[in-house]
Protein backbone atom coordinates (compact mmCIF):
# COMPACT_ATOMS: atom_id res chain seq x y z
CA UNK A 1 0.00 0.00 0.00
CA UNK A 2 1.19 3.28 -0.77
CA UNK A 3 2.06 5.37 2.13
CA UNK A 4 0.39 9.22 2.30
CA UNK A 5 4.10 10.47 2.15
CA UNK A 6 5.11 8.87 -0.95
CA UNK A 7 2.25 10.06 -2.87
CA UNK A 8 2.97 13.28 -2.20
CA UNK A 9 6.53 12.61 -3.05
CA UNK A 10 5.25 11.61 -6.36
CA UNK A 11 2.96 14.16 -7.07
CA UNK A 12 5.61 16.84 -6.69
CA UNK A 13 8.53 15.03 -9.20
CA UNK A 14 8.69 17.10 -12.06
CA UNK A 15 9.82 14.58 -14.47
CA UNK A 16 6.17 13.40 -16.47
CA UNK A 17 5.87 10.08 -17.36
CA UNK A 18 4.58 9.09 -20.82
CA UNK A 19 3.85 5.32 -21.87
CA UNK A 20 2.34 5.64 -25.75
CA UNK A 21 0.53 2.59 -26.54
CA UNK A 22 -0.12 1.38 -30.34
CA UNK A 23 -2.09 -1.57 -31.98
CA UNK A 24 0.94 -2.30 -33.95
CA UNK A 25 3.38 -2.26 -31.61
CA UNK A 26 5.07 -5.25 -30.91
CA UNK A 27 3.77 -7.78 -29.34
CA UNK A 28 0.60 -7.03 -31.77
CA UNK A 29 -1.67 -9.99 -30.46
CA UNK A 30 -5.39 -10.24 -30.57
CA UNK A 31 -5.35 -9.77 -26.90
CA UNK A 32 -2.83 -7.20 -26.78
CA UNK A 33 -5.06 -5.70 -29.48
CA UNK A 34 -8.18 -6.24 -27.59
CA UNK A 35 -6.85 -5.19 -24.48
CA UNK A 36 -6.00 -1.54 -25.63
CA UNK A 37 -9.48 -1.10 -27.26
CA UNK A 38 -10.49 -2.37 -23.77
CA UNK A 39 -8.20 0.90 -22.07
CA UNK A 40 -10.09 3.44 -24.59
CA UNK A 41 -13.11 2.35 -24.03
CA UNK A 42 -12.15 3.22 -19.86
CA UNK A 43 -10.36 6.18 -20.89
CA UNK A 44 -13.36 7.37 -22.74
CA UNK A 45 -15.29 6.57 -20.06
CA UNK A 46 -13.16 8.41 -17.76
CA UNK A 47 -13.41 11.59 -19.69
CA UNK A 48 -14.32 13.95 -17.12
CA UNK A 49 -11.84 12.75 -14.96
CA UNK A 50 -9.54 13.69 -17.76
CA UNK A 51 -6.20 15.46 -16.49
CA UNK A 52 -6.94 15.21 -12.50
CA UNK A 53 -4.34 11.63 -11.91
CA UNK A 54 -3.99 10.88 -15.56
CA UNK A 55 -3.75 12.25 -18.91
CA UNK A 56 -3.95 11.32 -22.39
CA UNK A 57 -4.38 11.05 -26.10
CA UNK A 58 -6.56 8.89 -28.30
CA UNK A 59 -6.19 8.17 -31.70
CA UNK A 60 -8.07 4.96 -33.80
CA UNK A 61 -4.76 3.29 -33.95
CA UNK A 62 -2.94 4.68 -30.16
CA UNK A 63 -3.02 5.84 -26.52
CA UNK A 64 -0.96 7.76 -25.03
CA UNK A 65 -0.74 8.00 -21.11
CA UNK A 66 0.52 10.74 -19.29
CA UNK A 67 1.41 11.31 -15.28
CA UNK A 68 3.03 12.91 -13.11
CA UNK A 69 2.43 10.78 -10.08
CA UNK A 70 4.29 7.11 -9.66
CA UNK A 71 3.09 4.51 -11.78
CA UNK A 72 1.90 2.85 -8.84
CA UNK A 73 -0.83 5.56 -7.60
CA UNK A 74 -1.82 6.04 -11.54
CA UNK A 75 -2.22 2.77 -12.34
CA UNK A 76 -3.85 1.89 -9.00
CA UNK A 77 -6.52 4.89 -9.68
CA UNK A 78 -7.45 4.09 -13.10
CA UNK A 79 -8.21 0.20 -12.35
CA UNK A 80 -10.52 1.25 -9.05
CA UNK A 81 -12.24 3.64 -11.80
CA UNK A 82 -12.21 0.51 -14.54
CA UNK A 83 -12.77 -2.85 -12.43
CA UNK A 84 -15.59 -2.51 -9.74
CA UNK A 85 -18.15 -4.75 -7.52
CA UNK A 86 -22.03 -4.22 -7.84
CA UNK A 87 -23.48 -3.17 -4.33
CA UNK A 88 -26.78 -2.16 -5.82
CA UNK A 89 -28.43 -4.21 -8.30
CA UNK A 90 -27.27 -7.22 -8.58
CA UNK A 91 -24.93 -7.52 -5.17
CA UNK A 92 -21.03 -9.39 -6.01
CA UNK A 93 -21.18 -9.13 -9.76
CA UNK A 94 -18.54 -7.58 -11.27
CA UNK A 95 -19.10 -3.87 -12.71
CA UNK A 96 -17.30 -2.36 -15.16
CA UNK A 97 -18.60 1.04 -16.39
CA UNK A 98 -16.62 1.36 -19.43
CA UNK A 99 -19.48 -0.82 -21.01
CA UNK A 100 -22.07 1.05 -20.42
CA UNK A 101 -25.71 0.88 -19.63
CA UNK A 102 -25.97 -2.32 -19.63
CA UNK A 103 -29.01 -5.28 -18.72
CA UNK A 104 -29.10 -7.68 -15.90
CA UNK A 105 -28.49 -10.20 -18.13
CA UNK A 106 -25.35 -9.04 -20.37
CA UNK A 107 -23.90 -8.26 -16.49
CA UNK A 108 -24.71 -11.51 -15.73
CA UNK A 109 -23.51 -13.29 -18.82
CA UNK A 110 -20.10 -11.29 -18.38
CA UNK A 111 -19.75 -11.58 -14.99
CA UNK A 112 -20.03 -15.69 -15.51
CA UNK A 113 -17.32 -15.45 -18.75
CA UNK A 114 -14.58 -13.64 -16.62
CA UNK A 115 -15.15 -16.14 -13.68
CA UNK A 116 -14.49 -19.07 -15.76
CA UNK A 117 -11.74 -17.63 -18.42
CA UNK A 118 -9.42 -14.99 -17.17
CA UNK A 119 -10.02 -15.12 -13.61
CA UNK A 120 -10.99 -18.92 -12.92
CA UNK A 121 -8.05 -19.89 -10.34
CA UNK A 122 -9.16 -19.13 -6.80
CA UNK A 123 -6.62 -16.99 -5.73
CA UNK A 124 -7.33 -14.67 -8.76
CA UNK A 125 -10.88 -13.49 -6.81
CA UNK A 126 -12.78 -14.04 -3.81
CA UNK A 127 -15.97 -15.29 -3.68
CA UNK A 128 -18.62 -15.51 -1.41
CA UNK A 129 -19.04 -18.91 0.05
CA UNK A 130 -22.58 -18.88 -0.42
CA UNK A 131 -24.26 -18.35 -3.93
CA UNK A 132 -26.66 -15.91 -4.38
CA UNK A 133 -29.93 -16.40 -6.59
CA UNK A 134 -30.98 -13.65 -8.93
CA UNK A 135 -34.11 -13.74 -11.48
CA UNK A 136 -33.86 -13.08 -15.31
CA UNK A 137 -36.36 -12.19 -17.40
CA UNK A 138 -36.24 -14.14 -21.43
CA UNK A 139 -39.02 -12.85 -23.14
CA UNK A 140 -42.40 -11.72 -22.53
CA UNK A 141 -43.39 -14.31 -19.63
CA UNK A 142 -40.45 -16.64 -18.76
CA UNK A 143 -38.22 -15.62 -15.83
CA UNK A 144 -34.91 -18.13 -15.24
CA UNK A 145 -33.89 -18.57 -12.02
CA UNK A 146 -30.32 -18.63 -11.64
CA UNK A 147 -27.47 -19.27 -8.89
CA UNK A 148 -24.17 -17.02 -9.37
CA UNK A 149 -20.69 -16.31 -7.76
CA UNK A 150 -20.85 -13.55 -6.01
CA UNK A 151 -17.31 -11.94 -5.25
CA UNK A 152 -15.65 -9.73 -2.64
CA UNK A 153 -12.59 -8.93 -4.22
CA UNK A 154 -10.71 -9.80 -7.99
CA UNK A 155 -7.07 -9.18 -9.06
CA UNK A 156 -8.28 -6.59 -12.02
CA UNK A 157 -8.85 -4.33 -8.74
CA UNK A 158 -5.65 -4.77 -7.05
CA UNK A 159 -3.53 -7.10 -9.10
CA UNK A 160 -3.11 -9.68 -6.62
CA UNK A 161 0.75 -10.60 -5.72
CA UNK A 162 2.42 -9.15 -9.14
CA UNK A 163 5.53 -8.05 -8.44
CA UNK A 164 5.25 -4.91 -11.01
CA UNK A 165 6.90 -1.57 -9.24
CA UNK A 166 10.95 -0.76 -7.71
CA UNK A 167 11.63 0.70 -5.14
CA UNK A 168 10.19 4.33 -6.24
CA UNK A 169 6.89 2.52 -7.17
CA UNK A 170 8.20 2.94 -11.16
CA UNK A 171 7.44 0.06 -13.63
CA UNK A 172 9.75 -2.49 -13.43
CA UNK A 173 11.60 -2.56 -17.19
CA UNK A 174 10.07 -5.93 -17.55
CA UNK A 175 6.84 -7.55 -15.91
CA UNK A 176 6.28 -11.60 -15.31
CA UNK A 177 2.81 -12.33 -17.12
CA UNK A 178 0.36 -14.82 -15.25
CA UNK A 179 -2.47 -16.70 -16.05
CA UNK A 180 -5.11 -14.75 -15.24
CA UNK A 181 -3.44 -11.66 -17.51
CA UNK A 182 -3.09 -13.79 -20.43
CA UNK A 183 -4.96 -17.00 -20.05
CA UNK A 184 -2.57 -20.19 -19.99
CA UNK A 185 0.07 -18.37 -20.08
CA UNK A 186 2.70 -20.14 -17.78
CA UNK A 187 6.07 -21.51 -17.54
CA UNK A 188 6.13 -24.76 -19.23
CA UNK A 189 8.12 -26.69 -16.68
CA UNK A 190 9.89 -26.21 -13.43
CA UNK A 191 12.50 -27.33 -14.39
CA UNK A 192 13.35 -25.10 -17.47
CA UNK A 193 12.75 -21.98 -14.62
CA UNK A 194 13.29 -18.80 -16.11
CA UNK A 195 13.71 -19.80 -20.04
CA UNK A 196 9.94 -20.00 -20.27
CA UNK A 197 8.60 -17.14 -18.34
CA UNK A 198 6.81 -14.55 -20.11
CA UNK A 199 7.13 -11.71 -19.45
CA UNK A 200 6.45 -7.76 -21.32
CA UNK A 201 7.07 -4.35 -21.51
CA UNK A 202 4.75 -1.83 -19.09
CA UNK A 203 3.21 -0.92 -22.24
CA UNK A 204 2.14 -4.69 -23.20
CA UNK A 205 1.15 -5.50 -19.73
CA UNK A 206 -0.94 -2.06 -19.24
CA UNK A 207 -3.15 -3.49 -22.17
CA UNK A 208 -3.02 -6.58 -21.16
CA UNK A 209 -5.15 -5.92 -18.12
CA UNK A 210 -7.74 -4.02 -19.89
CA UNK A 211 -8.40 -7.32 -22.22
CA UNK A 212 -11.84 -8.92 -20.38
CA UNK A 213 -13.74 -5.19 -21.46
CA UNK A 214 -13.43 -6.00 -25.11
CA UNK A 215 -13.76 -9.85 -25.33
CA UNK A 216 -17.05 -11.55 -25.17
CA UNK A 217 -18.01 -14.74 -23.00
CA UNK A 218 -20.33 -17.55 -24.55
CA UNK A 219 -20.73 -20.69 -22.24
CA UNK A 220 -20.69 -23.83 -24.59
CA UNK A 221 -22.83 -27.05 -24.69
CA UNK A 222 -21.23 -29.03 -26.62
CA UNK A 223 -22.59 -33.03 -27.90
CA UNK A 224 -19.85 -33.20 -30.05
CA UNK A 225 -16.91 -32.17 -28.07
CA UNK A 226 -18.50 -32.77 -24.35
CA UNK A 227 -16.80 -31.28 -21.20
CA UNK A 228 -13.75 -30.29 -23.36
CA UNK A 229 -15.60 -27.24 -24.96
CA UNK A 230 -17.21 -25.42 -21.50
CA UNK A 231 -16.65 -21.86 -22.23
CA UNK A 232 -15.61 -19.89 -25.08
CA UNK A 233 -13.47 -16.42 -24.83
CA UNK A 234 -14.11 -14.36 -28.20
CA UNK A 235 -11.06 -12.13 -28.68
CA UNK A 236 -11.60 -9.72 -31.34
CA UNK A 237 -9.49 -8.89 -33.85
CA UNK A 238 -9.42 -4.74 -33.64
CA UNK A 239 -7.74 -2.71 -36.37
CA UNK A 240 -9.50 0.84 -35.20
CA UNK A 241 -9.68 1.41 -31.95
CA UNK A 242 -12.99 3.62 -32.33
CA UNK A 243 -14.90 2.09 -34.60
CA UNK A 244 -14.37 -1.24 -31.73
CA UNK A 245 -15.29 1.49 -29.28
CA UNK A 246 -19.08 1.93 -30.89
CA UNK A 247 -19.55 -1.73 -32.17
CA UNK A 248 -18.67 -2.96 -28.35
CA UNK A 249 -21.62 -0.48 -27.05
CA UNK A 250 -24.36 -1.13 -29.23
CA UNK A 251 -27.98 -2.40 -28.18
CA UNK A 252 -26.83 -5.56 -29.42
CA UNK A 253 -23.79 -6.07 -26.80
CA UNK A 254 -26.02 -4.20 -24.23
CA UNK A 255 -29.34 -5.34 -23.93
CA UNK A 256 -29.63 -9.58 -25.25
CA UNK A 257 -31.22 -12.29 -23.14
CA UNK A 258 -29.60 -14.20 -21.12
CA UNK A 259 -29.91 -17.49 -23.94
CA UNK A 260 -27.55 -15.44 -26.37
CA UNK A 261 -25.03 -15.82 -24.06
CA UNK A 262 -24.77 -19.77 -25.06
CA UNK A 263 -23.83 -21.35 -27.93
CA UNK A 264 -23.66 -24.90 -29.41
CA UNK A 265 -19.61 -24.85 -30.22
CA UNK A 266 -17.01 -22.37 -30.47
CA UNK A 267 -17.96 -21.80 -34.33
CA UNK A 268 -21.41 -20.98 -33.20
CA UNK A 269 -20.49 -18.24 -30.85
CA UNK A 270 -17.69 -16.84 -33.14
CA UNK A 271 -20.54 -16.60 -36.09
CA UNK A 272 -22.80 -14.95 -33.42
CA UNK A 273 -20.32 -12.99 -32.18
CA UNK A 274 -19.64 -11.53 -35.83
CA UNK A 275 -23.44 -11.56 -36.42
CA UNK A 276 -24.00 -9.00 -33.58
CA UNK A 277 -20.56 -7.16 -34.13
CA UNK A 278 -20.96 -6.84 -37.82
CA UNK A 279 -23.58 -8.30 -39.76
CA UNK A 280 -24.26 -9.79 -42.84
CA UNK A 281 -25.70 -6.71 -44.53
CA UNK A 282 -23.14 -4.04 -43.75
CA UNK A 283 -19.97 -5.69 -44.81
CA UNK A 284 -17.69 -3.89 -43.81
CA UNK A 285 -14.68 -4.99 -42.83
CA UNK A 286 -13.52 -2.27 -41.28
CA UNK A 287 -15.08 -2.57 -38.33
CA UNK A 288 -14.33 -6.01 -37.44
CA UNK A 289 -12.55 -8.26 -40.28
CA UNK A 290 -11.93 -11.37 -37.85
CA UNK A 291 -11.69 -12.91 -34.06
CA UNK A 292 -10.05 -15.47 -32.15
CA UNK A 293 -12.30 -18.01 -30.35
CA UNK A 294 -10.61 -19.83 -27.36
CA UNK A 295 -12.23 -22.89 -25.71
CA UNK A 296 -11.69 -23.55 -22.18
CA UNK A 297 -12.64 -27.39 -21.19
CA UNK A 298 -12.35 -29.52 -18.68
CA UNK A 299 -9.02 -32.73 -19.13
CA UNK A 300 -7.73 -35.14 -17.19
CA UNK A 301 -4.36 -33.75 -16.15
CA UNK A 302 -6.11 -30.40 -14.80
CA UNK A 303 -9.00 -31.05 -12.23
CA UNK A 304 -9.08 -27.80 -10.51
CA UNK A 305 -9.86 -25.27 -13.44
CA UNK A 306 -10.52 -25.16 -17.42
CA UNK A 307 -7.90 -25.12 -19.48
CA UNK A 308 -7.46 -24.34 -23.52
CA UNK A 309 -8.08 -26.94 -25.22
CA UNK A 310 -8.77 -25.29 -28.48
CA UNK A 311 -7.88 -22.26 -30.65
CA UNK A 312 -9.08 -21.09 -34.10
CA UNK A 313 -9.88 -18.10 -36.18
CA UNK A 314 -13.23 -17.30 -37.89
CA UNK A 315 -12.55 -14.90 -40.67
CA UNK A 316 -15.44 -12.65 -41.65
CA UNK A 317 -17.16 -13.57 -44.54
CA UNK A 318 -20.74 -11.65 -45.11
CA UNK A 319 -22.34 -15.01 -46.78
CA UNK A 320 -21.16 -16.71 -44.23
CA UNK A 321 -22.67 -14.80 -41.44
CA UNK A 322 -26.09 -14.11 -43.98
CA UNK A 323 -26.48 -18.04 -43.87
CA UNK A 324 -26.01 -18.11 -40.06
CA UNK A 325 -28.28 -14.96 -39.12
CA UNK A 326 -31.29 -16.03 -42.33
CA UNK A 327 -31.03 -19.73 -41.66
CA UNK A 328 -29.21 -21.47 -38.67
CA UNK A 329 -30.18 -18.87 -35.99
CA UNK A 330 -33.56 -19.11 -36.76
CA UNK A 331 -34.07 -22.40 -37.60
CA UNK A 332 -31.94 -24.31 -35.40
CA UNK A 333 -32.52 -22.05 -32.12
CA UNK A 334 -31.56 -22.16 -28.76
CA UNK A 335 -34.23 -21.11 -26.40
CA UNK A 336 -35.59 -21.63 -22.29
CA UNK A 337 -37.17 -25.04 -21.67
CA UNK A 338 -38.86 -26.23 -18.53
CA UNK A 339 -37.70 -29.80 -17.01
CA UNK A 340 -38.29 -31.53 -13.57
CA UNK A 341 -35.65 -29.25 -12.18
CA UNK A 342 -36.69 -26.41 -13.12
CA UNK A 343 -35.42 -23.71 -16.50
CA UNK A 344 -32.76 -24.30 -17.89
CA UNK A 345 -30.61 -22.85 -21.49
CA UNK A 346 -31.16 -25.67 -24.35
CA UNK A 347 -29.21 -25.40 -27.47
CA UNK A 348 -29.18 -26.54 -30.68
CA UNK A 349 -27.43 -29.86 -31.43
CA UNK A 350 -28.08 -29.26 -35.29
CA UNK A 351 -26.46 -25.91 -34.87
CA UNK A 352 -23.43 -27.32 -33.85
CA UNK A 353 -23.18 -29.73 -36.50
CA UNK A 354 -24.32 -26.89 -39.12
CA UNK A 355 -21.47 -23.69 -38.20
CA UNK A 356 -18.52 -26.38 -37.69
CA UNK A 357 -19.16 -27.26 -41.46
CA UNK A 358 -20.37 -24.16 -42.52
CA UNK A 359 -17.26 -22.34 -41.11
CA UNK A 360 -15.15 -25.09 -43.24
CA UNK A 361 -16.81 -24.78 -46.55
CA UNK A 362 -18.57 -28.33 -46.26
CA UNK A 363 -22.48 -29.14 -46.90
CA UNK A 364 -24.47 -27.72 -43.17
CA UNK A 365 -25.14 -31.32 -43.05
CA UNK A 366 -21.72 -33.43 -43.64
CA UNK A 367 -21.26 -35.72 -41.05
CA UNK A 368 -24.57 -36.26 -39.75
CA UNK A 369 -24.79 -39.87 -40.64
CA UNK A 370 -21.43 -40.05 -38.33
CA UNK A 371 -24.16 -39.48 -35.71
CA UNK A 372 -25.41 -42.78 -35.53
CA UNK A 373 -22.57 -44.02 -34.12
CA UNK A 374 -23.19 -42.33 -30.91
CA UNK A 375 -24.86 -43.57 -28.02
CA UNK A 376 -28.76 -43.21 -28.14
CA UNK A 377 -29.20 -40.13 -25.65
CA UNK A 378 -26.83 -37.92 -28.69
CA UNK A 379 -29.30 -39.78 -31.54
CA UNK A 380 -32.40 -38.61 -29.75
CA UNK A 381 -31.47 -34.82 -28.94
CA UNK A 382 -30.53 -34.95 -32.58
CA UNK A 383 -34.29 -36.24 -32.90
CA UNK A 384 -35.57 -33.92 -31.12
CA UNK A 385 -35.06 -31.41 -33.76
CA UNK A 386 -36.17 -33.23 -36.77
CA UNK A 387 -38.52 -30.31 -37.53
CA UNK A 388 -35.65 -27.70 -37.13
CA UNK A 389 -34.21 -29.59 -39.13
CA UNK A 390 -36.57 -30.19 -41.74
CA UNK A 391 -37.36 -26.69 -42.09
CA UNK A 392 -33.35 -25.46 -42.02
CA UNK A 393 -33.61 -28.11 -45.52
CA UNK A 394 -35.42 -26.44 -46.88
CA UNK A 395 -34.39 -22.61 -46.29
CA UNK A 396 -31.00 -23.91 -47.79
CA UNK A 397 -32.76 -25.23 -50.81
CA UNK A 398 -34.91 -22.52 -51.54
CA UNK A 399 -31.96 -20.18 -51.18
CA UNK A 400 -30.07 -22.22 -53.59
CA UNK A 401 -27.53 -22.70 -50.64
CA UNK A 402 -27.68 -26.96 -51.74
CA UNK A 403 -26.07 -28.50 -54.40
CA UNK A 404 -29.07 -29.65 -57.27
CA UNK A 405 -28.08 -33.01 -57.25
CA UNK A 406 -27.93 -33.00 -53.37
CA UNK A 407 -31.34 -31.65 -53.44
CA UNK A 408 -32.44 -34.34 -55.88
CA UNK A 409 -31.18 -37.52 -53.96
CA UNK A 410 -32.77 -35.82 -50.98
CA UNK A 411 -35.96 -35.43 -52.40
CA UNK A 412 -35.65 -38.77 -53.75
CA UNK A 413 -34.85 -40.62 -50.66
CA UNK A 414 -37.67 -39.17 -49.00
CA UNK A 415 -40.51 -39.93 -51.67
CA UNK A 416 -38.96 -44.04 -51.44
CA UNK A 417 -39.70 -43.45 -47.44
CA UNK A 418 -43.63 -42.01 -48.14
CA UNK A 419 -44.07 -44.73 -50.93
CA UNK A 420 -42.55 -47.64 -47.92
CA UNK A 421 -44.47 -45.93 -45.46
CA UNK A 422 -47.40 -46.21 -47.53
CA UNK A 423 -46.79 -49.87 -47.80
CA UNK A 424 -47.06 -50.01 -43.92
CA UNK A 425 -50.10 -48.07 -43.49
CA UNK A 426 -51.99 -50.05 -46.06
CA UNK A 427 -50.60 -53.21 -44.64
CA UNK A 428 -51.42 -52.81 -40.82
CA UNK A 429 -54.82 -53.38 -39.71
CA UNK A 430 -54.64 -51.11 -36.16
CA UNK A 431 -54.53 -47.56 -35.94
CA UNK A 432 -50.64 -47.36 -35.26
CA UNK A 433 -48.82 -48.60 -37.92
CA UNK A 434 -44.92 -48.83 -37.29
CA UNK A 435 -43.68 -46.37 -39.15
CA UNK A 436 -40.31 -46.94 -36.73
CA UNK A 437 -39.53 -50.12 -37.60
CA UNK A 438 -38.97 -48.71 -41.55
CA UNK A 439 -36.79 -45.96 -40.59
CA UNK A 440 -34.92 -47.70 -38.13
CA UNK A 441 -34.31 -50.61 -40.64
CA UNK A 442 -32.63 -47.77 -43.14
CA UNK A 443 -30.61 -46.23 -40.30
CA UNK A 444 -28.86 -49.20 -39.14
CA UNK A 445 -27.84 -50.00 -42.68
CA UNK A 446 -26.40 -46.59 -42.96
CA UNK A 447 -24.59 -46.90 -39.84
CA UNK A 448 -22.70 -49.93 -41.31
CA UNK A 449 -21.68 -48.65 -44.16
CA UNK A 450 -18.07 -48.18 -44.74
CA UNK A 451 -17.35 -47.94 -48.31
CA UNK A 452 -18.80 -47.56 -51.60
CA UNK A 453 -19.56 -51.02 -51.96
CA UNK A 454 -21.60 -50.72 -48.72
CA UNK A 455 -22.88 -47.77 -50.00
CA UNK A 456 -24.36 -48.99 -53.50
CA UNK A 457 -26.27 -51.91 -51.52
CA UNK A 458 -28.07 -49.25 -49.51
CA UNK A 459 -29.16 -47.61 -52.29
CA UNK A 460 -30.32 -50.53 -53.77
CA UNK A 461 -32.17 -51.22 -50.58
CA UNK A 462 -33.56 -47.50 -49.97
CA UNK A 463 -34.89 -47.42 -54.40
CA UNK A 464 -35.53 -50.85 -55.27
CA UNK A 465 -38.59 -51.35 -52.96
CA UNK A 466 -40.19 -49.80 -54.99
CA UNK A 467 -38.66 -49.38 -57.79
CA UNK A 468 -37.33 -45.64 -59.08
CA UNK A 469 -39.98 -46.23 -61.65
CA UNK A 470 -41.96 -45.03 -59.36
CA UNK A 471 -40.46 -42.27 -58.04
CA UNK A 472 -41.55 -38.33 -59.84
CA UNK A 473 -38.23 -37.15 -58.96
CA UNK A 474 -35.61 -39.07 -61.11
CA UNK A 475 -37.78 -38.68 -64.02
CA UNK A 476 -36.59 -36.89 -66.55
CA UNK A 477 -33.11 -37.21 -65.61
CA UNK A 478 -30.10 -39.70 -66.14
CA UNK A 479 -29.70 -41.87 -63.69
CA UNK A 480 -26.73 -43.10 -64.68
CA UNK A 481 -25.08 -39.99 -64.22
CA UNK A 482 -27.10 -39.21 -60.95
CA UNK A 483 -25.86 -42.73 -59.57
CA UNK A 484 -22.31 -42.02 -59.92
CA UNK A 485 -22.53 -38.54 -58.24
CA UNK A 486 -24.07 -40.43 -55.52
CA UNK A 487 -21.38 -43.25 -55.66
CA UNK A 488 -18.40 -40.31 -55.82
CA UNK A 489 -20.21 -38.76 -52.60
CA UNK A 490 -21.53 -41.37 -51.10
CA UNK A 491 -20.70 -39.86 -47.61
CA UNK A 492 -22.37 -36.58 -48.54
CA UNK A 493 -25.25 -39.13 -49.49
CA UNK A 494 -25.14 -41.14 -46.31
CA UNK A 495 -25.84 -37.82 -44.51
CA UNK A 496 -28.51 -36.92 -46.94
CA UNK A 497 -30.27 -39.81 -45.98
CA UNK A 498 -30.17 -39.31 -42.31
CA UNK A 499 -31.57 -35.94 -42.89
CA UNK A 500 -34.32 -37.11 -45.04
CA UNK A 501 -35.39 -40.20 -42.39
CA UNK A 502 -34.35 -37.57 -39.05
CA UNK A 503 -36.11 -34.89 -40.66
CA UNK A 504 -38.56 -36.82 -42.44
CA UNK A 505 -42.33 -34.78 -43.42
CA UNK A 506 -44.80 -36.39 -46.15
CA UNK A 507 -43.72 -34.83 -49.12
CA UNK A 508 -47.17 -33.57 -49.97
CA UNK A 509 -47.17 -31.68 -46.61
CA UNK A 510 -43.76 -29.57 -47.99
CA UNK A 511 -45.09 -26.61 -50.15
CA UNK A 512 -41.67 -26.88 -52.53
CA UNK A 513 -41.96 -30.85 -52.84
CA UNK A 514 -45.99 -30.53 -53.59
CA UNK A 515 -45.31 -27.88 -56.05
CA UNK A 516 -43.36 -30.75 -58.07
CA UNK A 517 -45.00 -33.48 -57.51
CA UNK A 518 -48.26 -31.91 -59.02
CA UNK A 519 -46.15 -29.97 -61.59
CA UNK A 520 -45.03 -33.83 -62.64
CA UNK A 521 -49.05 -34.53 -62.73
CA UNK A 522 -49.45 -36.32 -58.91
CA UNK A 523 -52.37 -35.74 -57.73
CA UNK A 524 -52.53 -34.73 -53.90
CA UNK A 525 -53.85 -38.21 -51.80
CA UNK A 526 -57.50 -36.96 -50.81
CA UNK A 527 -56.67 -37.67 -47.36
CA UNK A 528 -54.46 -34.94 -46.82
CA UNK A 529 -57.25 -32.52 -47.68
CA UNK A 530 -59.38 -33.05 -44.58
CA UNK A 531 -57.01 -35.18 -42.78
CA UNK A 532 -53.74 -33.88 -40.99
CA UNK A 533 -53.36 -35.78 -38.34
CA UNK A 534 -50.42 -37.81 -40.02
CA UNK A 535 -48.17 -36.66 -36.94
CA UNK A 536 -46.20 -40.35 -37.45
CA UNK A 537 -44.86 -39.09 -40.39
CA UNK A 538 -44.09 -35.79 -39.17
CA UNK A 539 -43.47 -35.07 -35.45
CA UNK A 540 -43.73 -38.58 -33.29
CA UNK A 541 -41.58 -37.41 -30.67
CA UNK A 542 -42.27 -33.65 -28.82
CA UNK A 543 -40.31 -33.96 -25.78
CA UNK A 544 -36.59 -32.74 -25.27
CA UNK A 545 -34.67 -35.00 -23.37
CA UNK A 546 -34.28 -33.88 -19.96
CA UNK A 547 -31.54 -33.03 -17.22
CA UNK A 548 -29.96 -30.50 -19.72
CA UNK A 549 -28.18 -29.28 -16.21
CA UNK A 550 -26.35 -32.27 -15.71
CA UNK A 551 -25.60 -33.58 -19.29
CA UNK A 552 -22.16 -33.07 -19.45
CA UNK A 553 -22.06 -35.65 -16.95
CA UNK A 554 -24.13 -38.05 -18.17
CA UNK A 555 -22.34 -37.90 -21.25
CA UNK A 556 -18.83 -38.21 -20.77
CA UNK A 557 -18.77 -41.79 -21.83
CA UNK A 558 -19.50 -41.12 -25.13
CA UNK A 559 -17.09 -41.83 -27.91
CA UNK A 560 -16.17 -38.68 -29.75
CA UNK A 561 -16.46 -40.45 -33.48
CA UNK A 562 -17.83 -37.64 -35.39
Amino acid sequence: MVTKQKQEKALSTPNERIFKLSLWQPPSTAMHRAGLAGLYMSLKHLTPEKGKVIDWELTPDSITLKWQCSDRQALSWLLANTYQIDEYHIQGLIKIPALGNISSSVQVGIHQGILNTFLQHGKSRTTEKVSKTVKLELGEDNVLELKYQAVQRYNYQDLGALKLYDKNDDFLPQIRIIKWVYPNASEKHNALGEKTKLQESPEGFISLLFAPIACSYYQVKSRLKLSKYRWALIIPHVNNLEFFAKIRQTEGFQTVSYEKFFASGIEDASLHYLMTAVGAKTADKQKLSSCEVWAFGDVPWSKQQKTNTARQTIQFDAKIIQIYEEVFYNYLNNGIKFGKNGSYISVSFGREIATENLVKGLPWYYGLHNILKFNTEVFAQLNYEKKNLHNTKEAMIEKGLTDKNATLFSDAVTWQLYLQLGEVAGNTSSNHPNFDRVKTKILMNIRKCRNQSDFSKLQNLVFGTPTTAQNPFLEEIELGAFYLWARENWQDCLSLMTLAIVGYKNPWKTERTATILEKKGRKRPEYLSDDESEDEFDESDTNEPENEDSEADEMADIPMTF
